[in-house]
């Protein structure tokens, strides 16, 4: 399967078209869910992982995969980071003006596709709320655009327009703490890929085609610090 897919729609899906290639392929909190909503982690926990990767499968399995095929995609890439060993952090994100904790989870994609050379990269942020991700929300980085979406069971939010943002990444600090061994039998994630934790302030602001706000509505992530990490794959993968 190919390295992290996203939608193939438009030229303005362009940077959303690079994070889904870099994590759907690659593959989200639990008592399992409900036990992460507000949790901050300074390192994954393998209780914490495990469950939660096993808790957001068994959702995927009860999600129809014509009218929720997007929503099916979202939880694939958080179950993906955190196979990968990200941790779960407790994020803040903005839709129509009102501000929510979330949890959530981050990585750095690097695609190494031309030459062999590391040419593009994108941040994404997947995070959620409610003990089977009744809401989940799905923030993508690409150089100085960005890209938002929003699913429950019942509907589908998305950016419009020019949305703006930046991911500024720290220093790698660590290895990753893998549990690939532990990704169901339906997520699959391809070979020579690299992983190492590391922190990256986001922060992200657009508009978006929510209907049920007078003339569309609004989406924001507030900067913020996340800790996640970063997965680089190579030519061919």
């Amino acid at each position: 399967m190919r390295l992290f897919a996203l939608s193939r729609r438009g030229a303005n899906r362009v940077r959303h078209l690079i994070v889904r290639q870099a994590l759907v392929p690659l593959a989200l909190c639990g008592a399992a869910a409900a036990g992460c909503s507000g949790y901050s982690a300074t390192g994954p926990t393998p209780n914490q992982n495990i469950q939660l990767m096993a808790r957001f499968d068994s959702v995927l399995a009860t999600l129809d995969p014509v009218t929720q095929a997007r929503r099916r995609e979202q939880l694939t890439e958080v179950i993906t980071l955190l196979a990968f060993g990200a941790p779960v952090e407790t994020v803040q994100l903005t839709v129509n003006g009102t501000t929510r904790s979330y949890s959530g989870v981050g990585g750095f994609i690097v695609s190494d596709d031309i030459g062999g050379h590391a040419v593009d990269s994108a941040y994404t942020l997947l995070a959620w709320r409610g003990d089977a991700a009744d809401t989940l929300a799905s923030v993508a980085i690409f150089h100085a655009s960005s890209t938002f979406e929003l699913t429950d069971s019942a509907t589908h939010v998305g950016s419009t327009g020019a949305a703006t943002g930046t991911a500024q990444a720290a220093p790698l600090h660590d290895g990753c703490t893998s549990y690939l061994d532990h990704l169901p039998p339906d997520v699959s994630v391809p070979g020579g890929l690299s992983c190492e934790r590391q922190r990256v302030i986001a922060a992200a602001s657009g508009s978006t085609d929510d209907h049920a706000a007078p003339g569309g509505g609004t989406f924001a992530l507030p900067s913020q610090s996340v800790s996640g990490v970063r997965v680089e794959g190579q030519t061919g993968s």
